[in-house]
Formats: C-alpha cells, structure tokens, sequence
C-alpha cells in the first residue's frame, strides 16, 4: 500500500502544481506558472504567519506519495472577495405578484446578483494526479479532509462560512 503525506507546498513544488493545474485549469488553480509561483509564495507566508481571515492569506497544500513526488493539491483561501475583486453570488429569494384583474396571485423564485469584498472563507483548487485517483489509501479523501480538519486547528484563521469552488 502507498503511503501519502499532506503538507504545505512550498516554491520549489512549482513544478509539479502547475503540471497538477494542467488537469484542471479553473479559475482559482490557472495553469500559469506566474499564478501559480506568487500563490505558492502567499501560501509559505500564510502557513508561516497565521493571521485573521485575509484575501491575501491563501493556503495551498500539497499531497505527496512515499518517494516524494507531489501528486495533488489543494487550497484554502481565508477569504473570498476584495474591493478589486469582490466576492460574486446569486441571491434566491421570492417574489409574489398580484393581478387585481383577474384575480391571480404568483409566487416567483427570483435570482439576485450580489457582491462583496466580505466573503466567505473558499476551498478549492483540489486536484489529484490521474495516476492516483481511485488508489488505495483514499488519497483524493486525504487531500480533500486535510484543508477541513486544518480548518477546524486553526479556526481564527478563517471565516465562519465556507464554501466550495
């Protein structure tokens, strides 16, 4: 059975992360190596100083198999949304219209376009090497339960909601 260790990723698994975010290219894990080296110089400072929910402290891990070969990753940014980029979600809510006329009332389920520079603490940019994926060990649960028990160590580190890319 293989073993696998979740640590932080440091600068020199650059390499590997951006090879990693080839997979999934998303928004928040582009493959661009110049994303990816300032993400992972963020992420030493942000493991180094931990520090209230902040934009700029983004946590990305790393999961790495028994000789050391960095085979997914993963983050955590404490918080979602500045004045530059705020947070941007749909809002649900109800309306109810009323026709006099005919005497018809409807009730509408109703999207609404909201932003925030205060936004909720985001995990993601969770992606496993396809060579491990369904191996024994469950490294994919390792590297997904790792940010949420990190999370629950180091709770003034992050806002009280969470969400997933």
């Amino acid at each position: 059975m293989r073993v696998f260790l979740l640590r932080p990723a440091i600068p020199s698994d650059l390499e590997a992360v951006v090879e990693l975010a080839g997979y999934l290219d998303s928004p928040n894990l582009p493959c661009d190596e110049a994303f990816l080296r300032a993400r992972l110089e963020r992420s030493e400072r942000a493991f180094a100083h931990a520090g209230p929910p902040a934009a700029e402290r983004e946590y990305q891990f790393a999961l790495a198999d028994e000789s050391g070969r960095v085979v997914g990753t993963c983050a955590i940014l404490s918080k979602h949304g500045t004045r530059g980029s705020p947070h941007v979600y749909l809002q649900v809510g109800e309306e109810e219209r009323y026709a006099a006329s005919v005497g018809v009332a409807m009730r509408h389920v109703v999207l609404q376009l909201r932003a925030t520079w205060d936004g909720p603490t985001e995990l993601g940019s969770l992606v496993l090497h396809p060579d491990v994926r369904g191996h024994a060990g469950a490294p994919g649960k390792l590297l997904s339960w790792g940010r949420f028990a990190y999370v629950a160590r180091h709770r003034a580190a992050f806002e009280r909601e969470l969400l997933a890319e």
